[in-house]
């Protein structure tokens, strides 16, 4: 399943490293480093990742 996930990094960190990347799935995102792929992934459910970006949210 991890194989086929699509990972998008902001724009704002381009060419910079010291990012992470994000793959969105129906049950949350997943999280890991840019520079450490084959790392562990991080998996947050959908209702955390929501109240996580609330504050940012207009």
């Amino acid at each position: 399943m991890v194989e086929d996930l699509s990972w998008f990094v902001s724009s704002h960190c381009a060419n910079q490293g010291h990012c992470v990347q994000i793959a969105h799935t129906r049950s949350g995102p997943f999280i890991r480093d840019s520079e450490h792929k084959e790392g562990p992934l991080l998996h947050i459910r959908m209702r955390e990742w929501a109240a996580f970006l609330a504050p940012t949210q207009p």
